[in-house]
C-alpha cells in the first residue's frame, strides 16, 4: 500500500491524466493514451510504485512466526 501511495504521488507530480473510466487492472492502461507523453508518465509511475513496494518489502522483511 505504501508503494501504491508513492506511485500515486509520482503520477500526480508528473501530471498523469486518464481519459476514460475503467476498472483497475492492466487493461486500464489504455485509458491513459493521448497524443502527448501521458502514457510514458503513467508507465514511469507504475514502475516506481512496483519498485517502491518491492524495496519496502526487502527493507522491512516481515516474516511470519511459525508455531509448532
Amino acid at each position: 500500500m505504501i508503494g501504491g501511495a508513492i506511485g500515486g504521488c509520482v503520477a500526480a507530480t508528473l501530471g498523469v491524466k486518464t481519459f476514460a473510466f475503467a476498472m483497475p487492472g492492466i487493461t486500464s492502461i489504455a485509458t491513459y493514451v493521448d497524443k502527448g507523453n501521458n502514457l510514458l508518465m503513467t508507465l514511469i509511475a507504475v514502475a516506481v510504485s512496483w519498485l517502491a513496494g518491492f524495496l519496502i518489502q526487502l527493507i522491512f522483511n516481515f516474516k511470519t512466526k511459525k508455531e509448532n
